[in-house]
């Protein structure tokens, strides 16, 4: 979206710092998204890496176009007044009022909620088929997470934003017809 700065596929939201400075829980099980989904190919955006190198007047936009080109977005919460702490509601009202109001962006967002030792339902609510809270106190909360978003985009899906629909559709089919060819194999043996 802006020039200079690159596409996300993935933004992390979570309340860093806790109100005597230390790092919080939140910020560890966002640590853990991060390093895994990376790990796995996708561009994510999480404020503690995204903009470590940056001055604070290169924030806000940095974070817009993060908003703006992802498609996932993943809220960190271990309580209610991390989730609803100043900058970690602009960001996920932000990101829900793009869902809202994007009826002509070419591709849909997802929005879900990560939260541990509060109830899913003090987690924001939006009124979006594309909702999926998922408990992180659950061992395969992270295998869980993964799974659902790589049936909702793939990996490779920041390298394809530069294609055109008619591209993008004959990739598809070139892809379908592979499969199909791979099966008629498998028929035949």
């Amino acid at each position: 979206m802006f020039k200079n700065e690159k596409d996300y596929d993935i933004f992390i939201s979570f309340k860093s710092k806790d109100k005597d400075g230390k790092s919080t829980e939140d910020a560890l099980i966002a640590r853990d998204l991060y390093d895994q989904f990376v790990a796995e190919g996708y561009e994510v955006f999480m404020s503690d890496v995204s903009l470590k190198d940056r001055i604070n007047a290169e924030y806000e936009p940095i974070i817009y176009n993060a908003l703006q080109t992802s498609e996932v977005f993943i809220l960190v919460g271990t309580s209610k007044e991390n989730v609803y702490s100043p900058w970690v509601r602009n960001e996920w009202s932000r990101f829900i009022n793009i869902i809202n109001t994007s009826g002509g962006r070419l591709n849909p967002s997802f929005f879900i909620p990560v939260y541990k030792n509060m109830s899913p339902y003090e987690m924001p609510r939006i009124n979006n088929r594309n909702v999926q809270c998922v408990d992180a106190s659950d061992l395969l909360y992270k295998k869980n997470i993964s799974d659902y978003i790589k049936h909702l985009i793939s990996p490779t899906y920041s390298h394809e934003k530069d294609l055109t629909k008619e591209e993008l559709a004959r990739i598809k089919i070139q892809e379908e017809a592979k499969i199909k060819a791979e099966e008629r194999a498998q028929i035949r043996k």
